[in-house]
């Protein structure tokens, strides 16, 4: 049976390539969470007050954005996801 070296360069790409994929699933994951969360949170929306969605959704959005910018380079923000009232209306509900 032969058995496979690696030299440390190559051990350290390969570690170097997992690591990189890892981090983009965490990153696809998380976006998609958002996307999810917003969806949902946009079809209650009619069924709440003026800004009451956000509420029950300011936490959760806080959580996952953060997780998010965790695993990329390309970090969100709530004004990127929202237009200015709301986005002035989560952050000041996610800081609570």
């Amino acid at each position: 049976m032969s058995e496979i070296t690696f030299k440390k360069e190559d051990e350290t790409r390969i570690e170097d390539a997992v690591r990189d994929l890892i981090e983009r699933s965490l990153s696809n994951y998380y976006f998609e969470q958002i996307e999810n969360t917003l969806m949902e949170a946009r079809r209650l929306s009619g069924s709440f007050g003026q800004g009451r969605w956000m509420d029950e959704y300011a936490e959760k959005f806080s959580e996952l954005v953060k997780a998010y910018n965790l695993h990329t380079d390309n970090k969100v923000s709530m004004d990127k996801m929202f237009p200015k009232n709301c986005a002035d209306h989560y952050v000041s509900m996610s800081s609570h």
